[in-house]
């Protein structure tokens, strides 16, 4: 065998590897025929979900191996309807099987755990109902498990403990029911469990500490109850812990503290109780503490200081009291604090001026004392400050104005004194502003508050604050927000009224010819009907086809300055009688008349009066069909120049052609003699 014979074969192996190797993704990106047990499954199951499966391809939401056996199936999204029906589970070689998104429903098919090779299960976001079924546990390579978003029922099957290779958990938003088993500790690979939004009931097993890869722990909105098992701290990969709005109580264990990994700690809405250990400033990875809604008492430990990524705590409506520690005002990502409703006393802590990247800042309904310093100006992000129901004194600082991204103030029901700064009209993205119950806070309001357009709600009751005067309405530009109205109502009528129904449009509606007399308040909707015209002596008051006042002069057709019939002649109408200025109107008519001409239309021009319409000018589409015919002509005879000339080439090629092949053969003729003629002499010799 040859080199190159040799080169060929390897290539040729080669080529056929690659082939071999790239099989499966041949067959997942194009269509390939099913199996005829597949297709028999297939056609079972399309009958009822109302799909046709002909064959295996992304399209279809099928992938097959070599063999044409189904390895997968994705059918989310795919508005599917009815109940799985139990040959699913004939699909044996099915590897991964996705129907979330549909409108499934039944019960989960106890066929479901012959589908022993199944990595990926997700049926989310379906109607599904019963219990989860038993035969999962044959699922033994089952990585991934989502069955959240449904009506399941029941409660937790031991089963679920023999599915070793689970990654992930999710069964939100359903209707289990029991305690969480203790079987659950076996699966050690776990990363994200999460069964919120249930109504599991009993404690915490102290077995949930195995669960050492775990990374997510959601078990928020059931009724647990106990109190957070020491184990806990065992879950040193944890990055959320959401136990939320359940029913636990007893203090936070200390081993919490070795979370150091930690980021989302949501323990509000429970019993808990005690104070947080010092030991938090270990969990320096925290971003969030939600505590909200417990019964936690004492101080915050200095240690929270620590936390530097810390963007959000939310203490309310828990015990906890002041002093809150300095070192807080080194938690410079800050962005919201909550502790409404809680025991804070003593006067505004100086360290919150530090937290400047500060949005929310909520110290509502404490007992707060003293005046609201000017460290508040250094808060310049912040858009929520609500520090109502305190013991606050003294006056609202002009430095509050300079807070620009400021929407929700809430100072109510203070003991605030003195006037409302005129520049808090400055703070243009303001909502919602609540001065009330603050019974020495007084002065006017800025009537440029009236122009804040965002503004919804202004509250300014049981206080001395006073709106603007009734004779100053009419100095701003525009109408006062509905809010501002609410609250001072006496301001909004009186602007109302001294914006006449005269000045409601952009010019003199009654013309050049006379004057515009208002009867009555602005109202952009029937401001025709409150105002008539004083018309001069040579012209005539009437009401036009659209329903306004206006005066034209007794010979109308030459008050224009061209002709206002346009394509037509005009004729004067007689002369409507002069009307007194009275609320109402005349008569309707017109003063003039149009006799259009051939072709012309009539018509009402956009004041309203009579005109002529010209028709269309002529179609010039003959003259483009000539236009466009020339251009035809041109291009035909340019197209038959160019053929003739290549005509023409061809020829002299084919003729050049020739004489060169008759030249070879030729010379070819004489090679031919001169090798015969050597191999004749070589006979010789």
């Amino acid at each position: 065998m040859s080199r190159i014979s040799v080169l060929r074969l390897v290539v040729g192996l080669l080529l056929l590897a690659v082939v071999f190797e790239s099989a499966p993704a041949l067959v997942s990106g194009a269509k390939s025929k099913l199996h005829p047990s597949q297709a028999a499954v297939l056609a079972v199951l399309g009958k009822g979900w109302g799909r046709t499966f002909t064959n295996c391809s992304q399209a279809s939401g099928l992938i097959c191996g070599g063999n044409g056996m189904v390895i997968q199936m994705s059918l989310n999204n795919s508005q599917l309807v009815g109940t799985i029906p139990s040959v699913i589970g004939n699909l044996s070689l099915l590897q991964h099987l996705n129907l979330g998104v549909n409108q499934l429903t039944g019960p989960i098919p106890e066929s479901i755990g012959n589908l022993t090779n199944l990595s990926y299960l997700g049926l989310f976001n379906n109607q599904l109902t019963g219990p989860m079924p038993p035969s999962l546990a044959g699922l033994s390579k089952l990585q991934t498990l989502t069955l959240s978003d449904n009506r399941l029922n029941g409660s937790l099957p031991d089963a679920l403990g023999k599915l070793t290779a689970l990654l992930r958990l999710n069964l939100d938003n359903n209707s289990l029911s029991g305690s969480l088993p203790a079987a659950i500790s076996a699966l050690s690979l776990l990363t994200y469990l999460s069964i919120s939004d249930n109504l599991l009931n009993g404690t915490l097993p102290d077995s949930i500490g195995a669960l050492s890869a775990c990374q997510n722990l959601g078990l928020a909105n059931n009724t647990l109850s106990g109190s957070l098992p020491a184990s806990i701290g065992n879950l040193t990969n944890l990055v959320t812990l959401g136990l939320t709005n359940n029913s636990l109580s007893g203090r936070i264990p200390a081993s919490i503290s070795s979370l150091g990994k930690l980021e989302k700690l949501n323990l509000g809405f429970n019993l808990l109780s005690g104070a947080l250990s010092n030991g938090i400033r270990r969990m320096t990875a925290l971003t969030r503490i939600r505590l909200q809604n417990t019964s936690l008492s004492g101080t915050l430990p200095p240690g929270i200081g620590l936390l530097r990524r810390l963007k959000q705590i939310d203490l309310s409506h828990t015990g906890i009291t002041s002093p809150l520690p300095d070192s807080m005002g080194q938690l410079d990502k800050l962005t919201e604090l909550l502790m409404h409703g809680c025991q804070l006393n003593g006067s505004l802590p100086a360290l919150l001026g530090n937290l400047t990247a500060l949005q929310t800042l909520d110290l509502g309904s404490n007992s707060l004392s003293g005046e609201i310093t000017s460290f508040i100006s250094n808060l310049t992000r912040i858009e929520t400050l609500d520090l109502s129901t305190n013991q606050l004194a003294g006056i609202v600082p002009d430095t509050i104005s300079s807070i620009q991204r400021l929407r929700q103030l809430n100072l109510s029901s203070n003991s605030l004194s003195g006037t409302l700064p005129s520049a808090i009209s400055l703070l243009t993205n303001l909502t919602s502003l609540d001065l009330s119950y603050n019974k020495q806070l007084g002065g006017s309001i800025p009537s440029a508050l009236g122009q804040l357009s965002n503004l919804t709600v202004l509250a300014i009751n049981a206080t001395s604050i006073t709106c603007p005067l009734p004779s100053t309405p009419c100095e701003v530009p525009q109408s006062p927000t509905s809010a501002f109205c609410q609250a001072c109502s006496n301001f909004c009528t009186s602007c109302s009224s001294a914006n006449d129904s005269c000045s409601s449009f952009a010019s003199n509606p009654c013309t050049e010819d006379g004057t515009c007399v208002s009867l009555g308040a602005a109202n952009i909707t029937t401001a025709s009907s409150n105002y008539t015209c004083l018309c001069n002596p040579d012209a005539d008051l009437v009401t036009t086809a659209i329903g306004t006042l206006t005066c034209i002069k007794t010979d109308p057709c030459t008050s224009y300055p061209s002709n206002p019939c346009g394509a037509g002649d005009c004729i004067p109408s007689p002369p409507a009688p002069a009307a007194a200025p009275k609320k109402g109107r005349p008569p309707l008519n017109t003063p003039y008349s149009c006799r259009c001409s051939a072709g012309a239309t009539a018509g009402l021009g956009a004041n309203g009066l009579p005109t002529c319409v010209s028709p269309p000018p002529p179609s010039q589409e003959p003259s483009n069909a000539v236009a466009m015919s020339t251009g035809a002509i041109i291009g035909i005879a340019v197209a038959a120049f160019a053929v003739l000339v290549c005509c023409i080439t061809l020829v002299f090629l084919c003729w050049r052609w020739r004489s060169t092949s008759q030249s070879r053969q030729l010379a070819n003729q004489g090679w031919q003699a001169e090798a015969d003629r050597s191999y004749r002499k070589d006979d010789f010799f």
